[in-house]
């Protein structure tokens, strides 16, 4: 995919684990990127969140800012989107990002994922902590953390 991660301690955030993902053949964004697959089943009308911390260490030649976008999906052929596609820009400082959807239907476990798309440019990208919350279908979504 033209990519390396490296999994290192960032003293700056809490709890220390993070990981460098280095884009090495930019593209278009989605020919770089991470996905973790979501193992618990999801109901039809959940509010699921994507969140997740990030700072720029090596923005593109040119720019201060990363561009990145994350959503969560059907996994398989589909690639169906439960969340819209999050697009964010990441300055250098760590900041915690997020994309909110409702579940449309059921999913079994494993049948979703959450994606950051990330081939965007020649970049050097530092993920602290990487959350999919499943909120039910009750949930009010003033009730997120805001920075």
């Amino acid at each position: 995919w033209g990519m390396a991660k490296t999994n290192f301690v960032a003293a700056d955030i809490k709890g220390g684990a993070a990981q460098r993902v280095t884009v090495m053949k930019p593209g278009k964004p989605w020919d770089a990127g991470t996905y973790m697959a979501i193992t618990r089943p999801v109901h039809k009308g959940d509010t699921l969140v994507l969140m997740f911390r990030a700072r720029a260490q090596t923005p593109p030649p040119g720019s201060d800012l990363i561009m990145v976008t994350g959503c969560v999906y059907e996994a398989g052929a589909s690639g169906s989107e439960v969340t819209p596609d999050g697009t964010f820009l990441i300055g250098r400082q760590w900041k915690l990002y997020t994309v909110m959807g409702k579940a449309d239907r059921d999913y079994p476990p494993g049948t979703l994922s959450a994606g950051l798309k990330l081939g965007t440019g020649d970049q050097v990208i530092d993920f602290g902590p990487v959350w999919v919350l499943d909120f039910g279908t009750d949930f009010d979504p003033n009730m997120l953390p805001r920075e």
